[in-house]
């Protein structure tokens, strides 16, 4: 199933604005899960939520930063067809759901204090100056992306980091 997703993106997703972005983060997502390992799907789940969310945040920041080639080249993206601003805001409002969903691993999946940690030392930080710098008049949208970067790592030494004590 995600070969075919890959093909049917690579072929025709990619052109339509936001349905490109939600396949490639929907494919990040699925990498992720295992099901061959019931006994780790409720572990592997609210992974699998966290790359959905990030990987969306960070193919409409990625668009923002590359609209004036991706215009040049024709290119039909979220933030082209909808306008900058929304895009901005459509970025801003999933790294805050990220923020707001960060204790639910610890609350409901049985994640051990690890994870709490590098969430509170990392994975909050990183996401609050995401936040700031989104909302700023004039984004660094290249700063963004380094922190999209650094974001991933955390929320994935935080998830690991959660599953020593489970």
């Amino acid at each position: 199933g995600m070969a075919l997703l890959l093909v049917v993106y690579n072929r025709t997703l990619k052109k339509l604005p936001l349905v490109g972005n939600l396949a490639v983060s929907l494919l990040c997502a699925l990498a992720i899960y295992f099901p061959e390992f019931p006994r780790m799907a409720r572990y592997t789940l609210p992974a699998c939520v966290f790359a959905f969310l990030a990987t969306l945040a960070r193919e409409l920041v990625k668009d923002l930063e590359d609209q004036e080639g991706d215009n040049a080249a024709g290119l039909l993206t979220f933030p082209i067809a909808a306008g900058t601003n929304r895009a901005r805001k459509l970025a801003f409002s999933l790294t805050a759901a990220l923020l707001a969903l960060l204790p639910v691993p610890l609350a409901y999946f049985g994640y051990g204090p690890g994870y709490a940690v590098l969430s509170v030392l990392l994975v909050a930080p990183l996401l609050l100056l995401l936040m700031r710098d989104l909302f700023r008049p004039k984004p660094d949208y290249s700063r963004c992306q380094r922190r999209m970067k650094w974001l991933m790592l955390a929320g994935m030494a935080a998830l690991g980091a959660g599953l020593f004590n489970t």
